[in-house]
């Protein structure tokens, strides 16, 4: 039981929210001992402290993150993630995503702490790391432009010219189109587009 009630944490933050016919068919996938629909069902039906524990609730034959609960959002999720294919990576990957503050860290992730560091900080990477974290969420959630600069603001840190704010809006357009998001499936736009691209050449 413990092992899918990691498939569903794992799999609630890497999508947002996840149907439970889905939770069984990717476990399904990564295992030759398979888990019957109705073992799912009663985690659904019977929440476990666990699942709590992890910030997810079950609504609407779907296990879901508290976040999009609270904000009267899963309407609009619905809708965005209408129709998109879905990234299912390899298990050990996936269950990276227990963390829920897990994300991948990308060349576009550590060119950014760089700049801040160098930038910012002076050269500290640790406070950088903290401020590009924050954006690293931001994007996740499709935070526009000017939240992205109000979290320089709000750390008491100013933007010094256009040139480094052009530079500051490349470094993070790139982190966000770069980013698995819930809108997307846990897909990043970049990857989205190319599997648009590719079907449509088919």
């Amino acid at each position: 039981m413990n092992n899918v009630l990691d498939y569903i944490v794992a799999l609630t933050n890497l999508y947002g929210f996840v149907h439970k016919e889905m939770v069984v068919d990717i476990y399904n996938m990564h295992h030759e001992k398979k888990i019957s629909a109705a073992l799912v069902e009663d985690c659904y039906m019977n929440l476990p402290v666990e699942l709590e524990k992890n910030y997810i609730e079950a609504y609407r034959d779907c296990f879901v993150h508290e976040t999009i609960m609270e904000f009267h959002e899963f309407d609009y999720y619905s809708r965005e993630k209408a129709n998109k294919p879905y990234y299912i990576p390899e298990k050990k990957e996936l269950l990276r995503y227990r963390d829920r503050c897990y994300f991948e860290d990308t060349v576009y992730y550590r060119q950014l702490v760089t700049y801040i560091a160098t930038v910012f900080y002076d050269g500290n990477v640790k406070k950088a790391v903290m401020l590009a974290e924050d954006i690293q969420g931001y994007c996740e959630m499709n935070f526009d432009e000017k939240s992205y600069m109000q979290l320089f603001s709000h750390r008491g840190l100013r933007i010094q010219g256009p040139a480094c704010k052009d530079c500051l809006r490349t470094l993070i357009r790139q982190l966000c189109v770069n980013t698995r998001t819930w809108n997307n499936n846990g897909f990043t736009q970049v990857e989205l587009e190319q599997i648009i691209a590719e079907d449509k050449v088919l």
